[in-house]
């Protein structure tokens, strides 16, 4: 079964385990594809999981572990 291309942002939360705050800064920050509708924002539900997975986390490379008292 294929995934549906545009979905809310509510049905965004539960297929990429990320919060409604979190999708709204990767709409704003990463230019997101949206959409208006009556049932609110529609988001590009492939465009949002490729930003996503080339999101770097974690600590950068080279930086402290902790900071120096």
């Amino acid at each position: 079964m294929n995934a549906p291309t545009w979905v809310t942002v509510a049905q965004a939360e539960v297929l990429t385990g990320r919060g409604k705050s979190t999708i709204y800064r990767l709409i704003e920050r990463d230019g997101v594809p949206t959409q208006d509708s009556t049932d609110g924002m529609l988001v590009n539900l492939p465009r949002l999981r490729q930003v996503i997975a080339n999101k770097k986390r974690g600590r950068p490379k080279g930086s402290p572990t902790r900071r120096a008292a």
